[in-house]
């Protein structure tokens, strides 16, 4: 019992004083506490990016807990408790008891992580789909440019100024290249043609690079989905 009564006081202690260089609090220096934790307080904002490192995992675990002391602290009566049943319903198929701090057993609190895990995997599998798709038309759109640029740009401008008939040639290449690059070009002259080329060239280098990114953005995701995943199934087994 004399123990937790020192924690509280260390702790109320702590709280009068700079996390990171130990001043206390008095007229002359007004301490800020951390908007996430709540336990930990800063006389500037130099100290507290100092202390970060130190205070960062303390910090997120705190965060947390608050987090869930605040979801089922909530009324049923009230509009916020209301929407988050509403939506554990529609994740878990059926109603759970989260109107009083007693309610909220272990039971509940591994079925509401197991919603939380399954609302992440769906806006996950989402965002892929989304990045998915973009990936794709930027594949198709740089097939496009590389026929242009290699075939059909050259073949039009050895035409260019001959007795041949090329009108027909002219008209699906500058409605290509609207589309490509959302701008008419002309293609009257050789020099025209040089210019346009420069141009799906320049485009073609744009797509290299976001093709690049959607990867990059592609497997950050899937690597974060497969933890989910993992995270979900460790959750349901500790829950049955």
């Amino acid at each position: 019992m004399m123990s937790g009564t020192n924690d509280l006081k260390s702790a109320a202690v702590d709280m009068m004083c700079c996390a990171s260089c130990g001043i206390s609090e008095g007229d002359d220096i007004k301490l800020k506490t951390c908007t996430a934790c709540k336990s930990a307080r800063y006389c500037s904002v130099k100290c507290q990016k100092e202390h970060r490192p130190k205070h960062k995992r303390a910090c997120k675990k705190r965060a947390a807990e608050l987090h869930d002391e605040m979801l089922f602290k909530q009324p049923e009566s009230a509009h916020y408790g209301m929407r988050m049943k509403a939506e554990l319903k529609e994740l878990l198929g059926r109603d759970l008891k989260l109107d009083t701090p007693r309610e909220y057993d272990t039971q509940n609190q591994n079925e509401l992580r197991q919603a939380q895990f399954g609302g992440k995997i769906l806006e996950l599998k989402h965002c892929l789909k989304k990045f998915k798709k973009e990936l794709e038309t930027v594949e198709n759109n740089l097939s496009a440019l590389h026929i242009l640029i290699n075939e059909k740009i050259p073949t039009y401008f050895n035409l260019v100024g001959g007795s041949n008939n090329i009108n027909n040639m002219k008209a699906e290449l500058k409605a290509e290249l609207k589309e490509l690059l959302g701008k008419d070009l002309e293609l009257d002259t050789k020099n025209e043609c040089r210019l346009a080329h420069m141009d799906l060239q320049q485009k073609h280098t744009e797509f290299l690079f976001k093709r690049g990114d959607l990867k990059d953005n592609l497997e950050e995701l899937e690597n974060e989905l497969k933890t989910v995943e993992n995270n979900l199934s460790i959750s349901s087994s500790s829950s049955s």
